[in-house]
C-alpha cells in the first residue's frame, strides 16, 4: 500500500526495460569497447583490408561478451532458479529474476548488433537485420507483458552456450589466414555448434557460392588448393565442383561446343 492507502501505481514499460539502468549500461559498455578496440586493430591489419578487417574483429570481440553473460544467466538459472514455474499458468506468466536479467542482456545486445550492422556491408544482410530486429522486441515483449519467463531462458540464455563458439566460426569465414593456422578449430567448432543452434545456416558461408573456389587447382597436385583435402577422383568437399580425371588440366569439353568450333580452329590452323 502507498501513501493514503492507495495502491502503487503498476510500473510502466519504460521502468521494466530502463528503469534499473542495466540495458543503457551494456549498451554504452559494448559502443565503449567496439571504438576501443576499432582503432587498435586498424593497426594489426595491412592497408588494403584495415576499415573492413578490423571492424568486423571489433564488432565480433564486441559481440562475445554480452553472449557469454547471457549464456551464463540462462544456465544457471535454468539448473537452479526454475523454483516458481511449477505450472502451467506459471510457465506462461511468472516472473524470474534470472529471466529478467537473460532478457535485459539479450534485447542490448540485439539492438546494439541491429544498430551497429548498418555501418558494414557484410553484416546488414536483410536476414540478419530482420533477425535481430524481432528478437529483441520479443525480449521487450517479455519484460514488458510479462510472458513466458519460463522459455526465456532456455531460448535467450541457454541457446546462446553454442554461439559463443560461433564467435570462432566467424573468425574463420571472415579471416581465411586464421582458418589456415587452424585448420581443424574452426571446422570442429562449427559441427558442434551447429548441432545445437539454428543460427550457424545463417551465420556462416555456404559451400559453392564463391565464384572463386578451387581456381587455384592444377592437374598436378593431388588434393585441390581451396580446401586441401577433397580428391580428384571426387567432388571438391569446399566448393562442391566436380573436377578433372588425373592428368587432364580441364575438364572434357562437350560434343557441340567440338563440333561448333572444328570448323574455325581449321580454317585458322596454318597449312
Amino acid at each position: 500500500m502507498g501513501v493514503w492507502g492507495k495502491k502503487p501505481a503498476a510500473p510502466t514499460p519504460y521502468d521494466l526495460v530502463w528503469g534499473d539502468g542495466v540495458v543503457p549500461s551494456i549498451l554504452f559498455g559494448m559502443t565503449a569497447l567496439f571504438m576501443v578496440l576499432h582503432p587498435i586493430l586498424r593497426t594489426m591489419f595491412p592497408r588494403t583490408m584495415r576499415a573492413r578487417g578490423a571492424f568486423l574483429l571489433a564488432f565480433e570481440l564486441s559481440c562475445l561478451f554480452p553472449l557469454a553473460y547471457c549464456a551464463y544467466e540462462g544456465y544457471t538459472t535454468w539448473t537452479t532458479g526454475l523454483g516458481a514455474f511449477t505450472t502451467a499458468k506459471a510457465r506462461l506468466y511468472a516472473t524470474s529474476p534470472g529471466a529478467v536479467r537473460v532478457l535485459q542482456a539479450h534485447l542490448a545486445f540485439e539492438a546494439w548488433d541491429f544498430g551497429v550492422s548498418f555501418f558494414n556491408k557484410t553484416l546488414r544482410a536483410p536476414e540478419m537485420l530482420a533477425h535481430h530486429a524481432l528478437a529483441a522486441l520479443l525480449c521487450y515483449w517479455a519484460l514488458t507483458m510479462p510472458y513466458m519467463h519460463y522459455y526465456a531462458v532456455y531460448f535467450m540464455g541457454v541457446a546462446e552456450i553454442s554461439s559463443v563458439p560461433l564467435v570462432l566460426v566467424d573468425a574463420g569465414k571472415y579471416y581465411p589466414d586464421v582458418s589456415k593456422r587452424f585448420p581443424g578449430s574452426t571446422s570442429r567448432y562449427g559441427r558442434t555448434a551447429s548441432r545445437s543452434s539454428p543460427r550457424v545456416t545463417s551465420r556462416r558461408s555456404t559451400p559453392g557460392t564463391s565464384p572463386r573456389a578451387c581456381s587455384s587447382r592444377t592437374s598436378s597436385s593431388a588434393r585441390c588448393r581451396c580446401c586441401g583435402r577433397g580428391s580428384w577422383r571426387e567432388g571438391c568437399t569446399t566448393c562442391l565442383r566436380r573436377k578433372p580425371r588425373p592428368g587432364r588440366t580441364r575438364p572434357r569439353r562437350s560434343p557441340t561446343w567440338t563440333r561448333r568450333n572444328a570448323s574455325e580452329l581449321k580454317r585458322e590452323s596454318p597449312r
